[in-house]
């Protein structure tokens, strides 16, 4: 094999994809397939097939089949006790703009730990990325409201999952029919919740999926729980990944691991050591560290003795909440970045094509902004996995990127297992 050939190869389409923003994925100004000024097919400022300020189909200020003001035919029964306040139905505006609709699921997740008030953190010490040590002597969580944490039906049937996984990628998993009811009545229970409730009013408003609870709830089991191939079959899912957190071959890193409750969950075990908070790559202030009361946190930690140098998560959302987001941005966009009171949040969705369609690699938030305790900018990106498959290479976030001969060779060896793989 020609390594130095290859090398040459990679090096020259990296400078390119890093050389400047037209290109398929960024999003330029003279336009391409999913959103510009000028226009596009989903949505532009002239007007679409699915919302303009103008009218159309699916939703405008005077109301519309799917979703208005005054209720739709799509409601889901109220059971389960859930706080239901008409508000499950997007507005024009919403349907236009999913970064409206964001912020709206999340002021509608109702089972949500108020930071401050039934969750507090202690941020302690800022760290880089690449740094070594230890800035958090002290556990991260402080506070969490234990009565509504255990009285919380969703949280509870989360719970469940967790040992239903395991975390090493290579070993291949399969779902026993115990399992498979637990994954079932998480599903059922978060159904009957505002944000799920909101996200199938979208959905079906935007014609993305059936007017049919029973066939949603299908697909949110395939988009979330049926396994795929990263380093053997079946040895993840979307949850696992996002939810759960994977642990690299030879216990070379951890991927994944976005969520709050888990790393409660694990740091209550003794499983999660936090090492600090990551300030932002320019011009940082050691000094301006998030609040107790932050929504939004960027970590550094170690799990099960395995260093993961950036996660980034949301703060006190429900898992209903953050699936009913996630789904969303499975459906409608690659990347949105929204403002939820203080905060400007990015959230990143990579998914891929196998045989069973397309896939979830990763999805996680990103802080860019927090103007109510630290500047938070330029929060680093964080490194998420080459998803397993033949015919898709998924967009990269690349600072400060350099080719050196020391890394490529491990580079080569993943991009190899890359091509090599038929899923």
């Amino acid at each position: 094999m020609d390594f130095s050939k290859i090398f040459d190869i990679l090096t020259s389409l990296f400078k390119i994809c890093l050389s400047g923003d037209d290109n398929e994925y960024n999003g330029n100004q003279n336009g391409n397939q999913y959103g510009n000024q000028n226009g596009n097919q989903y949505g532009n400022q002239n007007g679409n097939q699915y919302g303009n300020q103008n009218g159309n189909q699916y939703g405008n200020q005077y109301g519309n089949q799917y979703g208005n003001q005054y209720g739709n035919q799509y409601g889901y029964p109220n059971e389960g006790g859930y706080e239901l306040n008409g508000n499950e139905n997007p507005t024009s505006e919403e349907l236009r703009d999913i970064s409206k609709a964001l912020p709206k699921i999340i002021k509608l997740d109702y089972n949500r730990f108020i930071p401050g008030v039934d969750i507090r953190i202690n941020p302690q010490g800022a760290i880089h990325v690449g740094e070594s040590g230890d800035k958090a002597s002290n556990k991260l969580f402080t506070y969490v409201n234990m009565e509504k944490l255990q009285s919380s039906i969703t949280i509870k049937l989360f719970f469940d999952l967790l040992n239903n996984f395991t975390p090493e990628l290579g070993v291949t998993e399969t779902i026993n029919s115990n399992e498979k009811k637990e994954i079932n009545r998480f599903i059922e229970e978060i159904c009957k919740t505002s944000p799920i409730r909101y996200c199938f009013n979208y959905l079906v408003a935007k014609g993305h999926i059936s007017n049919n609870w029973d066939t949603f709830k299908k697909e949110i089991y395939n988009i979330w729980f049926r396994g795929y191939y990263r380093k053997a079959v079946n040895d993840t899912s979307a949850f696992e990944h996002v939810f759960i957190g994977e642990i690299k071959d030879d216990e070379d890193g951890i991927i994944g691991f976005h969520n709050w409750i888990t790393i409660y969950k694990e740091e209550q075990k003794g499983n999660f050591d936090y090492r600090g908070w990551i300030p932002p790559r320019k011009n940082a202030q050691y000094t301006d560290r998030p609040a107790q009361d932050s929504f939004a946190l960027s970590i550094k930690f170690d799990w099960k003795g395995i260093e993961k140098p950036v996660t980034t998560c949301l703060i006190g959302t429900s898992p209903e909440c953050e699936i009913a987001m996630y789904t969303l941005m499975y459906y409608i966009s690659e990347e949105t970045e929204f403002q939820y009171d203080d905060y400007i949040i990015k959230i990143n969705m990579h998914t891929f094509n196998n045989k069973n369609g397309k896939t979830i690699g990763s999805c996680y938030p990103e802080l860019t902004t927090n103007t109510s305790s630290t500047t938070m900018n330029n929060t680093p990106f964080e490194e998420e996995p080459l998803n397993i498959q033949t015919n898709t290479i998924n967009k990269f976030h690349i600072q400060n990127f350099k080719i050196t001969n020391e890394n490529f060779h491990k580079w080569y060896s993943d991009l190899q297992l890359f091509l090599d793989s038929e899923e």
